[in-house]
């Protein structure tokens, strides 16, 4: 990722939480000036609300900083999933529940299956390069 993907990223991130943030003050800021009864029904919105939000609603903003640079490379796919050193034979399920990344008796990646975007499809990869034909496929229960 480029620096300035990177950077542009940091900066959505850190609306969103802002975003986020500002909602949940609001959210306690009418419970705590509701009247008589609406100060109990209030309160039990604001508190479901407190207990039902992500991690992401309490989130700390962050900035990007690059290393240092080591020489070293690590080729990376999309989402995170490394081309090369993974369970032989094995797959992952990424943390969206709907993608899944397939690795070859070597542990390298060697297909993947998505349904997060558009129909199910998959893309096969080889000699670490993935095709970018959407190949349809069945959805497949990866849940």
């Amino acid at each position: 990722m480029s620096y300035n993907a990177a950077t542009d990223y940091i900066e959505r991130y850190n609306a969103m939480v802002e975003r986020i943030n500002t909602t949940l003050e609001r959210a306690a800021s009418k419970a705590a000036s509701a009247l008589a009864d609406d100060v109990r029904e209030a309160a039990n919105a604001a508190t479901h609300v407190a207990d039902t939000s992500t991690p992401l609603g309490r989130g700390q903003q962050f900035k990007y900083a690059p290393d240092d640079q080591s020489g070293d490379i690590t080729e990376v796919a999309a989402r995170g999933v490394s081309m090369t050193g993974n369970e032989p034979g094995g797959y992952r399920i990424n943390p969206n529940g709907q993608d899944v990344d397939y690795f070859d008796i070597n542990g390298n990646l060697c297909a993947q299956y998505h349904e997060s975007h558009g129909p199910a499809h998959g893309h096969n990869f080889n000699d670490g390069v993935r095709n970018s034909s959407h190949l349809p496929m069945s959805p497949i229960n990866c849940r």
